[in-house]
């Protein structure tokens, strides 16, 4: 970056954020700041309050067990939001999961299969595992993260270079 110019180094521009609604289309750099502002607002807050658990996780369930369901699905919106990951609307079709959130499940289900052989005891199921993931997730996130993005990264460079196989 040549004196603190992106453009200045060859690096391309960024494409401009359009924001498009019922007919509507602006680029968001066009807008006033504080339309910006009460548009960041308003999504933020939309964004947490729909944040919900799976209706079938919170089948049978008291009110006080789906108020915890729900916290937990709003901080989980939240770390999404802060780390930066697309966040998808319900019913848009998109995948649920992207692929780093794909590899850390399967690390915690890893570390609870260790933990279930370690302690001789029974693999617990459904709404119980469900659970064991979540807190293993929950408790050792950065580190599974970092494992995450290291298997990701080690498996794309296993994969470079095979593409000929399927051609």
């Amino acid at each position: 970056m040549a004196n603190g110019n992106p453009q200045a180094a060859g690096a391309a521009a960024p494409a401009p954020v359009v924001l498009e609604a019922f007919g509507h289309k602006i680029e968001a750099s066009k807008l006033p700041a504080p339309a910006i502002s009460a548009l960041l607002e308003a999504g933020f807050s939309y964004l947490l309050r729909s944040a919900k658990p799976a209706k079938s996780a919170v089948e049978g369930k008291s009110e006080d067990e789906v108020a915890k369901l729900v916290a937990g699905a709003r901080e989980a919106r939240f770390k999404a939001i802060l780390s930066g990951e697309k966040i998808k609307r319900a019913g848009s079709g998109e995948g649920k999961a992207s692929p780093l959130q794909k590899m850390m499940h399967q690390i915690a289900v890893e570390r609870l299969k260790v933990l279930v052989a370690s302690a001789d005891a029974k693999a617990p199921k459904g709404d119980v595992r469900k659970e064991a993931i979540r807190r293993i997730l929950e408790r050792q996130e950065a580190d599974i993260r970092a494992a995450a993005e290291a298997r990701l990264i080690e498996n794309k460079k296993a994969s470079e270079g095979l593409s000929e196989l399927f051609s």
